[in-house]
């Protein structure tokens, strides 16, 4: 009986520890999703319900580009051609026409205050750094959104990385130019001079898009 009661007693223990260790994590990720992510934008009043298409942006300089339409007055954002971008590396994006896609501000959150540093300096970066591509721009979106954790170093390691930037061992954009893009992104953002754009994360079909206010 004392056998017994022993290991009854280590069972429980053990169960308690899992079952805080559980919770811990689905409590972290429940706010990071619901409180940092999702309640961190604000719906576009005219920009519910819209259509866009979207495209593979490389020869416009942008991972995608996408045509927005069905978009009614509002001060952030029109009908149109934009180059757009994604916030994650490891979901695919759906190309073509989506319908009753919705666009969500992020002006003034400060969840997003790197992502909006980075969009409103890109042609600052791209003046001062002249090799500069829509690669290390895109790498940089990754590593600078908290969304998902992302490190240029693990890439070797993540399953299914997309093979445009890197493929057989080999790093397919300019690692020491997206290192520095990240730095002065994370050094410059903190100083509260995001900028006057913003970016408009747009709710649709596959990966998470992002585009700029006009």
């Amino acid at each position: 009986m004392k056998r017994y009661a022993v290991i009854l007693y280590l069972t429980s223990i053990l169960f308690a520890i899992f079952a805080l260790t559980s919770c811990d994590t689905s409590s972290v990720s429940t706010i990071e999703e619901t409180v940092e992510f999702i309640e961190s934008t604000t719906p576009i009043p005219g920009a519910q319900g819209v259509t866009m298409d979207l495209q593979n942006g490389s020869n416009y300089g942008s991972l995608h580009v996408i045509t927005l339409s069905e978009i009614t007055d509002n001060p952030y954002i029109s009908n149109g051609f934009k180059k757009a971008w994604c916030i994650e590396w490891d979901v695919s994006s759906i190309k073509g026409v989506q319908r009753d896609v919705n666009l969500h501000a992020t002006k003034g959150k400060v969840y997003w205050d790197k992502l909006n540093y980075l969009i409103n300096h890109i042609d600052d970066f791209s003046e001062a750094f002249p090799e500069l591509s829509w690669k290390e721009i895109q790498i940089a979106i990754w590593a600078v959104v908290d969304y998902k954790p992302f490190y240029i170093d693990d890439i070797p390691d993540y399953r299914s990385f997309p093979s445009t930037f890197y493929k057989n061992g080999e790093y397919l954009f300019d690692v020491d130019l997206a290192r520095e893009l990240i730095r002065l992104t994370r050094q410059h953002a903190v100083s509260g001079n995001i900028g006057a754009k913003f970016a408009i994360v747009i709710e649709n079909e596959g990966q998470i898009v992002v585009t700029s206010s006009e």
